[in-house]
Formats: structure tokens, sequence, C-alpha cells
């Protein structure tokens, strides 16, 4: 996340459910009183938040609100939703997931080798729940997300990330009006993600030049259609992969090189062309190579990886 997100668990504001309530503006306020007075706010008129966007997604919600001038200009919230999720157990560690996720704590390198792969990271991937990433398979049905979509064939389908807070509200499919897009000032912050529609692949280590077609496929026409939209051309665009991944369905995430400074860390981020290079040099590249990985001490995946070394 963004050094200046700000995160609350609700439980000491009297909502329930219990949600993570993320606050981000530039600059935030320092103090910790003053941040509770925020929150306070926003709990005690909850008529002064409203939707940045018709939104339909299940996970997140996305919200601007209105404080006074003397504690911040704008806020938008993003408050996530374990109640999405029917099944009590899948809900509780999608919440465990979250609060670990925004919790500050020390980070750590590991040198992941195919065989620390197989003994503890594929591990920790066949435990996630399945409703973990129920939301994703909603997306690709068809089901939400709808007002941003910007393409779907059979191999991929690519919308707006709502990582992109100040997209105009204009969904991207309303052919009337969706030509105030194209140039818009707002192309600076362009997030869009790329999501595959096939289920067995869940992050770079499940690739191999099998994939090339696909992967060529989500690079060619996600930049197309970005430009086509945005005007934004694809030698403008920062096109990669993460790993790890924040959600283990393969995704793409293509951003504005000029306006987007976060997840492209290089210990995480890993550009899609070098991908598809690395595989036509080496059709089972990442079933060799040995990983970095960025892990933070109270992540479960770290843990699995301590263990290994006893």
């Amino acid at each position: 996340e963004r050094a200046s997100d700000v995160v609350k668990e609700s439980s000491a504001l009297a909502i329930s459910p219990p949600v993570l309530l993320k606050i981000r503006q530039t600059p935030l306020p320092s103090s910790e009183e003053e941040i509770q007075m925020l929150l306070n706010q926003m709990v005690a008129q909850p008529s002064k938040l409203k939707p940045r966007m018709p939104y339909s997604g299940t996970e997140y919600g996305y919200y601007t609100c209105e404080v006074p001038a003397s504690i911040a200009v704008d806020v938008v919230c993003a408050h996530m939703l374990p109640d999405s999720v029917a099944d009590e157990e899948a809900r509780n560690k999608l919440h465990e997931k979250h609060v670990l996720r925004n919790t500050a704590t020390p980070t750590y390198m590991v040198r992941e080798t195919p065989a620390d792969y197989l003994s503890a990271h594929l591990p920790y991937i066949n435990d996630i729940p399945a409703g973990a990433i129920a939301w994703v398979y909603k997306i690709l049905a068809g089901e939400k997300e709808k007002e941003r979509l910007l393409f779907n064939d059979k191999d991929m389908l690519l919308n707006v990330d709502p990582k992109w807070s100040t997209h105009p509200d204009v969904c991207p499919s309303d052919n009337e009006n969706k030509h105030v897009l194209k140039n818009h000032d707002s192309t600076k912050n362009l997030y869009c993600l790329g999501l595959c529609h096939r289920s067995d692949v869940k992050s770079i280590r499940d690739l191999t030049d099998e994939h090339i077609p696909l992967l060529s496929h989500m690079l060619d026409e996600g930049t197309k259609r970005i430009e086509e939209v945005y005007g934004t051309p694809r030698n403008a665009l920062r096109v990669f992969v993460h790993y790890p991944p924040q959600f283990y369905h393969f995704h793409v995430h293509y951003t504005s090189i000029d306006g987007v400074d976060f997840g492209i860390n290089t210990e995480r981020a890993h550009l899609l062309e070098d991908i598809i290079d690395n595989l036509k040099c080496d059709g089972s590249f990442y079933k060799k190579a040995n990983l970095t990985c960025r892990l933070g001490a109270t992540d479960k995946l770290w843990k699995k990886f301590q263990n290994l070394s006893g």
C-alpha cells in the first residue's frame, strides 16, 4: 500500500459487521488525535460519505468523504467487506488477511528456490479458501464490476482498477459519454487490471511456453484497448505482474509510467514483456528460476519459509 494510507479496524468505531477503513489523501493528518477525530466524524455523519462512482464490487467499496478543511481537503475511504463471503470461516480468514496486510510490520526478502516453492509456497496457496477469490469469478462471469469493463473475450477481461481513484464518473462502455475519457487529465493516474479466464494459472510459477500466446494477447489487446479509450499509448504504460501476487488468480497490471509509482518495487514487479522473453528463451524458466519474495513478518507465507530453515 501507499505510505500515505491510514487504516483503522472498525471494532473501535461501533460499526457492524467489522470492516477496515482505509483513509487516503495527500497529505494526511499526522497525529493520532487528528486521525481519530476524522474517523469519528465519518461515523457520526454517514451521509457525508458519497460513492466515488457507481461500483458493484463485492470486496471493496469506494467513497469520497466531505470533512472540515481544518482536518483534510478530501478523503477517499475504501472499506473492505469480508461479509461479502457467505462462509464464516472464509470470511474470518479474509478479514484476517486484510488486517495483516494493512498492519505496519517489518518486511524481509526471501530468495525462493523451486524447491522452496513446492515445500512452502504451494501448500500456502492450496490452503487459501476458494471463497477468498470468489469476487474474481463474479467479475469474470459478468456479475460484478460491469461498469468498469473495458474489454472481454474468451482469454481475458480488462477493467478499470479501483486504485484509479481519479477516474471520471463515466463507464468505459458508455458509448454516448466515453469520449470524455480520451486524454482526460486523470490518465496520469491510469490503473487497469487484466484477468485471464483460465483458473489453472495462479502465479508466474505456473507459466510455461504454452502460455506465451495468452500473455502476448494480454499485452497486445490490453494496451490496444487502453489507447483506444484513454489515448495513452503502449510506450507510456507499465505492464507488469506481481510475485507474490495479492491474489492467486493470474492477472496483469497496466499503469501510467508518469503518474503511478506504487506497486512497482523491483523485488515484486515483473514486466510482462520480460516474462514473455524469458519463456521464449526457456519454456520452463519460472519452474527453474529462483525468485525474490518480499514478505511481512506477520505474513503466513513468511512463517512457512521460516519453518523450512528449522
